[in-house]
């Protein structure tokens, strides 16, 4: 049987099965090269014709997975949602921090506005429970948020890391999954 081979760089070549194996045995068959019955339009990974790597098809029939790489794609996916929920509460956290922080700001803002000789003490005791609100709760707020973020980027990265060093998954899988 003749296939039509299509290199990585789109060029076009007819090949048999015995010389897409002769091609990958030089070195000169690439990962990314697929291949389709002459005729047709059924392409596939030419590593999958000569029985390299598992047949995925590529292209619209790539989306259907075996149940184990499915399975597998799904814990991806779960990793990456439990990553960008950390990374969102900790934005959350950010912000809250940040809203405490100018509440205080606000209230000391005021008191020093308010402050005469006859009452500095009423006034300077805003002052105190505003730098009191910004640094006992904007700031512990803050920086709770900033830890989470950088967990759930950390997380993000360890995913990236396994889904890239996955060897059940192809290339085109590893892409689909990271969203590239």
């Amino acid at each position: 049987m003749k296939y039509t081979l299509r290199k990585p760089d789109g060029d076009l070549t007819v090949a048999t099965r015995d010389d897409l194996v002769v091609l990958w045995n030089n070195g000169e068959l690439l990962p990314g090269a697929e291949a389709a019955p002459e005729g047709t339009d059924e392409w596939r990974s030419a590593l999958a014709v000569i029985g390299v790597e598992a047949p995925v098809a590529s292209g619209a029939a790539a989306t259907s997975r075996s149940p184990c790489l499915a399975r597998l794609a799904n814990r991806y996916d779960d990793a990456y949602r439990v990553a960008t929920g950390a990374g969102g509460i900790g934005t959350g956290f950010k912000v809250l921090g940040g809203l405490a922080a100018l509440g205080g700001l606000i209230v000391a803002a005021s008191g020093l506005s308010r402050a005469a000789p006859g009452l500095a003490t009423l006034a300077y005791s805003d002052v105190f429970l505003g730098v009191g609100v910004i640094l006992g709760v904007g700031a512990p707020l803050f920086a709770l948020g900033v830890l989470l973020s950088a967990v759930g980027q950390a997380l993000k990265a360890t995913v990236d890391t396994a889904v890239n060093t996955s060897p059940l998954l192809t290339d085109a899988e590893k892409r689909q999954v990271i969203g590239a």
